[in-house]
């Protein structure tokens, strides 16, 4: 099966204890975007996270785990195209994205070159895993970029309640991104 969007029914956000909030709360969007991927890492919620700002054009945000071609993907979405629709997917749906599926070297990937390198491992065929893309929204439903978390097909599916804690920390990053434009 070719790589597939599927719209992802993301649960209630999770109550975050108030401290998590403030701290936050406090902070720009890159600094806040740092602290919800670190927390996520806490949280084992993904192998490899990225951080995209902005509507039209994407902008580079920070990006999280222990593989080379991350950096590299964050530096190649500043480019529209096709290498960026797996998030502007996300952005243009309002709503979260699960993409699975099987990505093939030789064939063309909704992903930056970079991020399908790591997605492929040095194979000519590998298995997506769970690729989980939420938009930035804001409470008027405005969106202001996108967070994309990887689980690997082995680390499986998120559980129990990481997608209602992931979904809180996208909401207070959304906020921050919003008061940042």
């Amino acid at each position: 099966m070719p790589v597939t969007a599927i719209p992802f029914r993301s649960p209630p956000p999770y109550e975050l204890p108030p401290h998590v909030v403030e701290s936050l709360r406090q902070l720009d969007a890159p600094a806040a975007a740092v602290q919800v991927l670190e927390l996520l890492r806490q949280l084992d919620a993904a192998d490899a996270q990225l951080v995209a700002f902005g509507r039209d054009e994407l902008e580079p945000g920070p990006a999280l785990g222990d593989h080379e071609g991350l950096t590299q993907a964050l530096e190649q979405l500043r480019s529209p195209g096709p290498s960026t629709d797996f998030l502007r997917q996300a952005i243009a749906q309002g709503g979260p994205l699960l993409m699975m599926g099987e990505l093939e070297a030789a064939e063309p990937a909704p992903f930056p070159p970079a991020f399908a390198g790591y997605l492929l491992g040095g194979a000519e065929r590998a298995n997506v895993g769970f690729l989980y893309v939420f938009p930035l929204m804001d409470a008027q439903g405005a969106a202001h970029g996108a967070l994309a978390l990887h689980r690997t097909l082995t680390a499986g599916p998120l559980n129990h309640d990481q997608p209602a804690i992931a979904q809180a920390l996208v909401t207070e990053l959304a906020a921050r991104a919003a008061a940042n434009t």
